[in-house]
């Protein structure tokens, strides 16, 4: 084991187990299918989708990524203090006054409507050119200009010396659902658009819309550049799109029990009393809750694993700490370790599996993990 790029303070028992290998076994396994010939990003925004972003950039990069993609002008700084040198884009929308930090951060940022254009021309401050990439909204109606204006806001851009066109891109809004109907009119609208600013004379060096489930589903929007995201840390992006063969989950989340008590027929735990105990239980109290990251959501839904026993929430998480049935037959004690994300030997439930719990998505559950778990890189 090794110590992170950016250390997490302290020393709590629970701790993340992020496995550096496996996303860079990951990146191969997606540079290996994808156009040749096409660059890869990894995106890391959200700290890396919870995983870490400066160790995860690195891991990426090293298995084959040649770009790096974040939400916001913060997030890329953090990898540029870090040393990372390879492109960054930041694909959401960032402020104008920004504009002057991302160009000597000598990173690029997404531009998606007029607006923003006007403000951010206004905001030049310095000598530097500004890299961007020109976002187009074919169906996710967000940030992105309408395919009808696109035009006129490349020659907006392209008015200033100072601003670089380097790229077009667009979003899909579908791509995890059962079929790609949507996928594909929105690909068929994006190359329609692209057409266009071809005719008018831009013609960026990147175009790019391609995300973890079109990339894994098939070669039809790879492009110039695809954008891996949950993929490659070996979550799913949906039921309907599963991730390649040898890809898997590089985090597991562990938490060291704390203490161990009986409940008697009656007896209630948690705020609001939502569990009543039936018969006579043992219950375990794991120092983890929503604050976290391990949702309020999962309050008599959610289970952690021990020896590959499932142990389940009883009541309600709360900000620190939730409590846990003690199947029979289980041999918990205090200071025993269980598994709150993880492989299904130890009876832990995967980001996916939590999700499907609380009707939400594995994104959200790893992404949400609070900076305040402490962090274990391996290398597998």
């Amino acid at each position: 084991m090794r110590q992170p790029g950016a250390p997490r303070p302290g020393h709590r028992p629970t701790r993340l187990i992020v496995d550096l290998g496996a996303i860079e076994t990951n990146a191969r396994s997606i540079r290996r299918e994808i156009t040749a010939g096409a660059r890869f990003m990894a995106v890391v925004k959200a700290n890396a989708y919870g995983h870490g972003a400066v160790d995860s950039a690195r891991a990426a990069l090293r298995g084959g990524a040649s770009d790096l993609g974040v939400a916001t002008v913060a997030e890329a700084s953090e990898l540029r203090q870090a040393g990372i040198e390879a492109p960054i884009l930041v694909l959401g929308s960032s402020d104008p006054t920004e504009a002057p930090i991302a160009a000597q951060l000598d990173v690029a940022i997404g531009v998606g409507d007029m607006v923003q254009a006007e403000r951010l021309l206004a905001s030049r401050s310095d000598s530097r050119q500004l890299h961007v990439h020109l976002k187009i909204d074919t169906g996710m109606r967000r940030f992105g200009v309408h395919p009808s204006e696109a035009v006129e806001l490349a020659y907006r851009l392209a008015s200033d010396s100072m601003i670089q066109l380097d790229g077009v891109y667009s979003h899909f809004a579908e791509a995890d659902e059962l079929t790609t109907v949507r996928m594909d009119e929105q690909l068929s609208e994006f190359q329609r658009v692209r057409a266009e600013l071809e005719a008018a004379g831009f013609v960026p060096p990147m175009a790019h819309i391609s995300n973890s489930a079109a990339l894994l589903r098939n070669r039809s929007a790879d492009l110039d550049m695809v954008r891996a995201g949950i993929c490659l840390y070996g979550i799913a992006p949906s039921e309907h799109v599963k991730v390649l063969d040898g890809m898997k989950p590089a985090l597991e989340w562990r938490a060291t029990v704390q203490h161990i008590f009986e409940m008697t027929p009656g007896d209630r735990t948690g705020y609001g009393g939502t569990y009543v105990a039936t018969g006579q239980e043992r219950i375990g109290i794991v120092p983890i809750g929503y604050a976290d990251g391990f949702p309020r959501a999962l309050s008599n839904k959610g289970w952690v694993g021990f020896q590959g026993h499932r142990l389940p929430v009883r009541g309600r998480v709360s900000m620190d700490q939730c409590a846990v049935g003690i199947p029979d037959g289980v041999e918990l004690s205090v200071g025993d370790e269980v598994t709150l994300i993880g492989d299904a030997s130890s009876g832990a439930a995967t980001a996916n599996q939590l999700a499907a719990a609380i009707d939400t998505i594995g994104y959200e559950i790893v992404a949400r993990i609070s900076r305040r778990v402490p962090v274990e890189y391996i290398d597998s």
